[in-house]
């Protein structure tokens, strides 16, 4: 998730570590663009007025359909040859369709970035785990606003769920210099 919510400090969600990860995120989406590797933003954006268990949990109203809040960030801003998936629950595979993109883009590796790392990137790697999806967390692309929650979801993730790759590995991935193994 590279919203305005979270990545600007006008947001309800805003923690300053989304500024640290922001530009090495505008890096990826670059070098993916120039060697056409599809890009897919899954946005959390809940309805105005309306129940939604998500913001009842958390107590908290965010990312609201036509707000400010869930507005993608300027500096990686979706194009139209870009994917965006809706969200309403921490997982970008809960009640979407995610997978069914993936699949038909015959993706089977997921580069993933975004906040926060131990509510929604956590949910999404677990999904694609369970999909069959081979999963690369990139360590300097996602932040949370609890450094111990943060550090411990990348050592589950690698644990149990996938890899957590640094920066210059996603970058020669993304070049094809370098292969999964």
């Amino acid at each position: 998730m590279l919203l305005k919510e979270f990545f600007d400090e006008k947001g309800a969600f805003y923690f300053p570590k989304t500024k640290e990860i922001l530009p090495k995120i505008k890096g990826l989406v670059e070098v993916a663009r120039e060697n056409r590797v599809p890009i897919v933003y899954v946005v959390d954006e809940h309805r105005k007025g309306k129940y939604d268990r998500e913001i009842e949990f958390l107590g908290k109203k965010h990312c609201l359909e036509g707000d400010f809040g869930s507005e993608v960030v300027e500096e990686v801003r979706p194009l139209s040859e870009d994917y965006v998936v809706k969200k309403r629950r921490y997982s970008g595979f809960f009640a979407t369709d995610l997978d069914l993109i993936l699949r038909e883009l015959k993706v089977d590796t997921l580069l993933v970035v975004g906040v926060k790392t131990n509510v929604c990137v956590r949910a999404t790697v677990h999904d694609a785990f369970y999909l069959g999806y081979n999963v690369l967390v990139v360590r300097e692309c996602v932040a949370s606003n609890d450094s111990y929650l943060h550090e411990a979801s990348l050592r589950d993730i690698e644990r149990y769920y996938g890899r957590v790759i640094g920066f210059k590995e996603a970058l020669k991935l993304l070049k094809g210099e370098i292969h999964l193994g």
